[in-house]
């Protein structure tokens, strides 16, 4: 049940909708209806949960805003087999989405959760405006000026080859959704700047549907040369100085962040903390590792302002965690 663990309930719909979209003509009626019922239940497991907290007043929830994406989808794929109940999916859906698009997404294209958890959430939002626009004609894109930008955060503050895990929680895994995200944002704006770290990661295919719908290899050749070599993401407090974006093997990055969001969902303790990176080397790393959220070694030193290069005072104590615990980069 999603109450009790999410993480299966939010995979097999993530990618258990594409599939049953291109292969439903394949089922009997009595198949899709079995089908059918257990995405209804999801969809309504989501519903009921995104009332009680209310989602509008208390958005700052990495998971529950994936369970109003679900849920948009979800809408769209049962509106034949249960019409009432996937308008009211969509209604809290859209307007979700079409108001406010997200608490970490902002339209300078920064992600307050960091890059990591960046290149998830981008992903996820990419796609459903994407279906959104091919299923409905809605366009968020029009609407949020934030998709114009989504992958200039992740292109300075996660580049190329690039080791560092930056601000935010990472479990190593999110390299490949990095590129993934970047290949999608690249296709959305036609902006072929936002492949060069794919094209430096030199990561596998992704045999997934996205690659076909969004057709990235047709939007051409990064010419990183018009860029300029610092970005400040004032919404977020981030700002990143690079010597060389089109040769990350001769590239040099300094990364310093005061985040004015503050330290929720997936962001770490590290207002006035920095990073540097070399040559493809790690040199002034955020430390730790992601176990699992919450784990004694995640709360009590990965997300801690201790376990990166930050001034810390009274014996190694840190900054709080909270909406409250707030810094700013002003200049």
């Amino acid at each position: 049940r999603t109450r009790h663990n999410d993480e299966p309930g939010m995979h097999i719909n993530s990618h258990g909708l594409p599939s049953y979209d291109l292969t439903r003509s394949l089922f009997t009626p009595e198949e899709r209806k079995i089908v059918e019922k257990s995405m209804h239940i999801r969809m309504m497991e989501f519903y009921d949960i995104l009332r009680d907290i209310p989602i509008e007043a208390h958005p700052y929830n990495s998971h529950a805003i994936y369970y109003v994406q679900l849920l948009g989808r979800l809408g769209l794929t049962l509106i034949h087999s249960y019409p009432e109940d996937s308008l009211k999916a969509m209604d809290l859906a859209l307007r979700f989405f079409w108001t406010y698009l997200h608490p970490f997404a902002f339209e300078d294209g920064g992600w307050s959760e960091g890059p990591a958890y960046g290149s998830w959430g981008v992903e996820r939002l990419a796609r459903f405006t994407h279906i959104l626009r091919k299923t409905t004609g809605l366009d968020m894109q029009k609407i949020h000026p934030f998709f114009a930008k989504c992958g200039y955060f992740q292109l300075y503050g996660w580049p190329g080859r690039s080791r560092l895990t930056s601000f935010g929680d990472d479990n190593g895994t999110s390299k490949a959704s990095q590129v993934n995200m970047m290949r999608v944002c690249a296709a959305l704006n036609q902006n072929p700047v936002f492949l060069k770290p794919g094209m430096d990661r030199n990561m596998p295919l992704d045999w997934t549907i996205w690659p076909a719908l969004t057709d990235f290899s047709k939007v051409g050749e990064p010419d990183m040369s018009k860029l300029p070599l610092a970005y400040h993401f004032k919404s977020v407090g981030f700002a990143a100085t690079r010597t060389d974006l089109q040769n990350y093997a001769n590239d040099i990055g300094l990364i310093f962040q005061s985040n004015p969001v503050g330290a929720v969902s997936h962001h770490h303790n590290s207002h006035n903390c920095f990073l540097l990176e070399a040559y493809e080397e790690p040199l002034a790393i955020s430390s730790g590792f992601y176990d699992y959220y919450g784990s004694p070694h995640h709360d009590g030193w990965t997300r801690q302002t201790k376990s990166r290069n930050g001034i810390t005072v009274d014996g190694g104590q840190g900054q709080m965690r909270g909406g409250h615990a707030t810094g700013k980069l002003s200049k």
